[in-house]
This record gives structure tokens, C-alpha cells and sequence, in this order.
């Protein structure tokens, strides 16, 4: 059976020519990851965002439902595609014709901009870390959620300070240890990294000691969290990001930012949100040193 890739991410692309097998690493219902190495790759299905990782198929929901996949099938990278057998079915995701979907982030983001991502997270109906932001009037926390808040207020406090007195490297410190803080695939506080990695760049601070500091300290702490998640913040770390974040510089909206960012599943897409907001936020008055 061959299945079409419509469209795929530029650094997923590049992954798949580097990288000669993979196995099926894990399934969901509208994803099967792969992994190779130590690299990680999404069949998704049809109308999914965009992510680095992402191989989108023109599988419906329930098509993708169907596949027999399971952790573990072995995952051959062929000429014709990426081929694997399940329950005496061979599938080849075939990639003549998929649409390269840019996922390197570039520096750049219009002044208007910081003011729409702000409204677009005050008008999100999930909580997550929006509200660690008094200004973004966030609703209550779900119980269970109080202490990772709490933990994660802690660090942002510490960091924001260290940043006024432009102590780079303890401010990365701080801020660094968000990894692997929260549930979920993607926990809210590599969520948040991420954000803050690509908020870095947008604000064309990539030769700022911060953004430094900051992608060394993450480096150190990439074993703390989940697969995935460390696969998200590796992307993150080579300058590589969903499509809501590499099209937010060209947003017209609040609610075009939101319906994007919140289109990356629960809570993660306004939790990268809030990372990118943190950083122009923090960042708008000269340290005190």
C-alpha cells in the first residue's frame, strides 16, 4: 500500500537522508513516531501542524487509525519511501512530489508583534504556564497543577532577576532547569524552552552571551526529560521550529497566532507561546549591571 507524503518539514527531509533504518518508536492516534538513531521522526495524519519532526500523510484520522503499526517494527528508508509490514501489510510512505515545508527559524519579528502574541495568550482557553503571567489574566490552575507552577514561578523569578543584573550564565542556569518540569509528551516546561530559544532568535539575539548560556545549559539537561520532548528541544537547539513559530513573524492577528499555536495539541502550543513572550518581555530594559 503506498501512502503519499504531502508535505514534510525541511529538517525531517534532511534527517531521512542522513539515517539508512528506522523502527517504529512509538504510536498515537494521529502519529506515528520513528526513531533512527538518536533522531526521532512524525507520520501524521493529514491536516496536522507542521512540526520539525513531521512527515504529514493524506491520512485521515481514522486511515491512520487503521495502520497496524506497533513499537518496535522495523522501518526501512528506501528509494521509493519509507517502507515497514504490519499484520501481513507492507506500507511505503512514498515522498515523490511532498511539499518541503521550511523549518529553520529566522531572526525578525515586527514591533507590533509582542502586543498580539500578548493578547492571543490572554484570549487562550488553556492554562498551562500562562499563568505565571498576572498580566494574561489566565484561569485557575487544575488541581494536581499547583506545585509545577509553583516550581516553575521559582525559577522564572530567579531568572529574571539574574537577567536585570546581566548574570547570563546563572540566568541560563535557572531558567534551564525547566526541562522535563510538567506531564505529558511534551511537558510545559520544555515547551516553554522551546519558546525561549526561538524567542531569542526572533529578537535577533543569537550572539547575546544569554542565548549562549542558554543553549549549553539545555544541552546538559536534555537526558531529564522524555523522548520526544528531547527531540523538540534538540530541533530547538539547531534552530528548527513548528510552522506556527516560523510564520509568527508574518502574522496580521491575535487570532491568527492563537488559532496556530493552539492547533500543537492542549497546552504545548501556548506554552511555547508564553517561552517567546517571556523573552521579549524580559528583555525590554537594559540590565542593571
Amino acid at each position: 500500500m503506498n501512502i503519499p507524503v504531502i508535505c514534510a518539514s525541511s529538517y525531517a527531509l534532511s534527517l531521512l537522508q542522513k539515517t539508512a533504518s528506522f523502527q517504529v518508536h512509538s504510536v498515537y492516534r494521529k502519529t506515528i513516531n520513528l526513531s533512527g538513531g538518536s533522531s526521532l521522526l512524525s507520520l501524521q495524519a493529514f491536516g496536522s501542524p507542521v512540526s520539525p519532526l513531521s512527515l504529514i500523510t493524506c491520512l485521515s484520522l481514522p486511515e491512520m487509525e487503521m495502520l497496524k503499526a506497533a513499537p518496535g517494527i522495523p522501518v526501512q528508508n528506501r528509494p521509493d519511501g519509507l517502507a515497514f509490514s504490519a499484520s501481513g501489510e507492507e506500507y511505503i510512505f512514498t515522498l515523490l512530489g511532498t511539499q518541503t515545508v521550511d523549518s529553520f527559524l529566522r531572526s525578525g519579528l515586527p514591533d507590533h508583534a509582542v502586543p498580539l502574541i500578548r493578547k492571543a495568550l490572554s484570549s487562550a482557553e488553556t492554562t498551562g504556564f500562562r499563568i505565571l503571567f498576572p498580566e494574561l489574566e489566565a484561569n485557575p490552575a487544575p488541581p494536581g497543577q499547583f506545585l509545577i507552577n509553583e516550581a516553575a514561578q521559582h525559577l522564572l523569578d530567579q531568572c529574571t532577576a539574574l537577567i536585570r543584573q546581566g548574570n547570563w550564565e546563572m540566568a541560563a542556569c535557572f531558567l534551564s532547569r525547566l526541562t522535563g518540569l510538567g506531564i505529558g509528551l511534551t511537558p510545559s516546561g520544555d515547551d516553554f524552552l522551546c519558546g525561549a530559544l526561538a524567542g531569542l532568535i526572533l529578537a535577533d539575539m543569537t550572539g547575546h552571551p544569554f542565548f549562549t548560556a542558554l543553549k549549553q545549559e539545555v544541552r546538559k539537561h536534555l537526558n531529564q526529560t522524555n523522548d520526544i520532548s528531547r527531540a523538540f528541544l534538540s530541533c530547538a537547539l539547531l534552530g528548527q521550529f513548528s510552522q506556527a513559530v516560523c510564520s509568527l513573524s508574518s502574522a496580521r492577528s491575535a487570532g491568527e497566532i492563537l488559532s496556530s499555536f493552539q492547533a500543537i495539541g492542549h497546552s504545548s502550543g501556548t506554552d511555547t507561546l508564553c517561552g517567546i513572550y517571556y523573552i521579549f518581555t524580559s528583555f525590554s530594559k537594559e540590565p542593571t549591571v
